[in-house]
């Protein structure tokens, strides 16, 4: 199906839970087998659930094929509640490119698919099964088998080790579920606290899934990444007591003055790469000299407002850098966002900025054929993970191809907070590259994918005047209470105050709005039918776009492209 409208949320005895599953036989792979995509990842379903098909994204060294090479599977991150496949495409390609085949597997999550800690644990040890199972027509040595994962992802990782049972029921037991080295980048390795065992439900769930409590002599080699400003460094640093004091082989790595998620940041993406490539290189994994670690560039704006001429004076940067900026938005500040997004701030609660705006970095892309004296455009991108880089496949072409500027804030995921840091970074973002760059007023769009389309049509609401549009992928929310079709009785929460008169007079009559899902999406029905009930009588430019075929993923490429084009409308 195709639809194109153009309009304008206590396991007592554990032993009696499980969930159904089917997962995907033993695939017949000899195409991929014997000619591994250069260009373009596989993506195979590698699980059923009843709420819904599970995919791995392979990425397959380039050249000819190699039996036996060894594999590393990546879990995104998300703290339980969100998360996206794509975290760890970067990371993917590279260790492709040295020789490994690289996945990176989906799995339940509660954003998506109503799901249980417990859920995500059986996808991880399923996704490694299917692995493992698959060896021989991937052209994998089953006994290199790598997990890797990002906070929740980490804790997943760490648990196809740690936590008994969690397995699926259709599944062969008979083949291990178990990696052979751990890659664990901030990982949660403690549940045992009051706020978690609140969040599950009970109290022996979090103990089962609590990592550092169920350590032993058999624990596979294991890599801990850490930020010092991080709060689960301490239970990195509890993983690493035992270790000694159990006699398995770990090694910890820190990075001082940075916090959690901080491994996706472009500078220290490289780092934390060149470091899990050592590691991994002592096991027999990777082999001969390690990718050369690029310089990081680094764009300040200049505190007095530009004009054209200074603009022509000052260093277009074009590409791909980070940045930092000092001057903040003069709508950022939590008391001017309480005002005008109608938030009641806590008691005592600090109005002004709760960052250091000079210490936040900003993924930045620029066309090389931008010139000053030519007006570009510039989209605003919201994560859903704690880096603002462009990921998926063929979008940065999408940004040459329509003179568009990409600018992200970096640790502002959907594990931080709304109002203190992921809308008011937008604004600083979008305020400061209208002062370096020459950038069309008309065709500042705001955008974000999963939880950062959620919030990214918040901030578009209420700010008409600083985004001239918005495209909001896979997820969207709405002031008004609604009831879901397919749930008689629940109502999806309101999630933020609705605009004022004027601005959402400004929002409805100027502004021009994308709302993007999937046939497949979880949160399909949710946009739609915000989409159809509710917006649509307030603006008269938006558009509805479900992808055939699509989950809860990035829109490919044409899709986008589609979403832009609308929004460029005259």
């Amino acid at each position: 199906m195709i639809l194109f409208s153009a309009w304008n949320r206590d396991l007592g005895v554990l032993g009696f839970l499980f969930f159904l599953t089917v997962s995907t036989p033993a695939l017949e792979l000899n195409s991929i087998r014997h000619s591994p995509p250069e260009t373009g990842v596989p993506k195979i379903i590698y699980k059923s659930t009843l709420q819904g098909e599970l995919a791995i994204h392979i990425h397959f060294p380039p050249g000819a094929s190699l039996r036996q090479r060894p594999a590393i599977v990546f879990f995104f991150g998300g703290g339980l509640h969100g998360g996206n496949v794509d975290q760890f495409t970067i990371q993917a390609d590279y260790f492709a490119r040295r020789g490994m085949v690289a996945a990176r597997a989906d799995y339940r999550v509660g954003l998506k698919q109503g799901n249980t800690a417990a859920m995500s644990v059986e996808d991880g040890k399923s996704a490694i099964r299917w692995i493992r199972r698959n060896a021989e027509s991937l052209g994998i040595d089953p006994n290199r088998i790598a997990a890797a994962g990002s906070s929740e992802g980490g804790h997943v990782a760490a648990c196809t080790v740690t936590a008994d049972g969690f397995e699926a029921v259709a599944e062969d037991s008979a083949i291990s579920v178990k990696p052979n080295v751990l890659i664990l980048f901030n990982p949660a390795l403690n549940l045992w606290t009051s706020e978690m065992i609140k969040t599950l439900g009970s109290a022996g769930m979090a103990k089962l899934l609590s990592p550092n409590l169920h350590l032993s002599r058999e624990m596979p080699p294991t890599l801990l990444l850490y930020g010092s400003a991080d709060p689960l460094l301490a239970q990195g640093q509890q993983f690493m007591a035992s270790a000694k004091e159990i006699g398995f082989p770990a090694e910890l790595y820190t990075v001082d003055g940075v916090g959690h998620v901080f491994f996706n940041q472009s500078y220290w993406q490289n780092h934390t790469r060149a470091r899990v490539d050592q590691f991994l290189s002592k096991y027999g994994y990777t082999t001969g000299e390690s990718a050369e670690i690029p310089k990081t560039q680094t764009l300040v704006p200049s505190p007095q407002r530009s004009t054209n001429s200074t603009r022509e004076k000052q260093i277009q940067r074009t590409g791909a850098f980070q940045t930092t900026f000092k001057e903040h938005s003069p709508l950022s500040s939590l008391g001017e966002l309480a005002r005008r997004m109608n938030v009641k701030l806590k008691r005592g609660e600090n109005p002004g900025h709760q960052y250091d705006l000079a210490k936040e970095s900003f993924y930045v892309y620029v066309p090389e054929t931008y010139q000053p004296h030519t007006q570009f455009g510039l989209i605003v991108w919201i994560s859903p993970g704690n880096d603002g880089a462009i990921h998926p496949a063929g979008w940065r072409e999408l940004m040459d191809q329509y003179h568009l500027i990409w600018v992200g804030a970096d640790n502002s995921g959907n594990e931080m907070d709304i109002y203190t840091r992921r809308v008011p970074l937008a604004l600083d973002a979008a305020y400061n590259m209208q002062k370096l760059y020459t950038i069309d007023p008309k065709r500042v769009y705001v955008a974000g994918l999963s939880g950062g389309g959620r919030v990214s049509s918040m901030t578009a609401m209420h700010h008409p005047d600083v985004y001239a549009g918005g495209i909001f992928m896979i997820g969207v929310n709405y002031w008004k209470r609604m009831e879901a079709p397919s749930k008689k009785g629940y109502y999806w929460p309101v999630s933020f105050a609705k605009p004022d008169a004027n601005h959402l007079s400004h929002a409805g009559n100027e502004g021009r709005y994308v709302f993007l899902t999937g046939d497949f999406d979880s949160n399909r029905e949710q946009t739609y039918h915000y989409y159809e009930y509710g917006y649509k009588q307030y603006l008269k430019n938006a558009l509805y776009i479900q992808v055939p075929q699509m989950g809860h993923e990035s829109p490919p490429a044409e899709w986008f492209a589609k979403a832009i084009e609308f929004l460029d409308r005259k």
